[in-house]
């Protein structure tokens, strides 16, 4: 079995008094990248993906926001 090398990156994002936490993982071979959770401030999530140059594949929601 190959070895996999992931990067995860955690974003503290605010929206007015709300917080949120989203997550993003790279791979580092093929720059795919898996975004859980996201709810706001796309531009920070879309800062992450183009400073790693990865490609967004999948999106995990766990848990619903307005």
């Amino acid at each position: 079995m190959g070895e996999y090398n992931y990067n995860v990156f955690t974003l503290r994002l605010g929206f007015h008094n709300l917080i949120n936490y989203c997550y993003i993982i790279v791979d580092e071979a093929t720059r795919e990248a898996a975004l859980i959770d996201p709810a706001w401030n796309f531009d920070a999530i879309y800062n992450v993906l183009q400073q790693e140059e990865a490609k967004l594949t999948t999106i995990l929601l766990t848990h619903p926001h307005f």
